[in-house]
């Protein structure tokens, strides 16, 4: 999923977007928390199913992507929050 796509259906600010964490996103319920936002708020985004959809496909090639890496190197931490 491109970051413009989700800026653009969410209705988010690009900062607030990259600061988002894999705990902020809540697939299921189909929501979004945007923490400490503009005015140091945090707020709640639903999502349209086809953006879940989206980010769901998106998590899963993630998740492939870190098992490959953390297979053919050491640098990599599989712990790490941000690849």
């Amino acid at each position: 999923m491109e970051l413009p796509y989700l800026v653009r259906a969410a209705g988010m600010r690009i900062s607030a977007a990259m600061g988002l964490e894999r705990d902020d996103v809540d697939l299921d319920a189909g929501v979004l928390t945007v923490r400490l936002t503009k005015f140091g708020k945090s707020r709640f985004v639903p999502l349209h199913s086809t953006t879940r959809t989206a980010l769901r496909h998106y998590a899963n090639r993630r998740e492939r992507g870190k098992r490959t890496r953390s297979s053919r190197t050491t640098a990599y931490s599989p712990s790490s929050r941000r690849s």
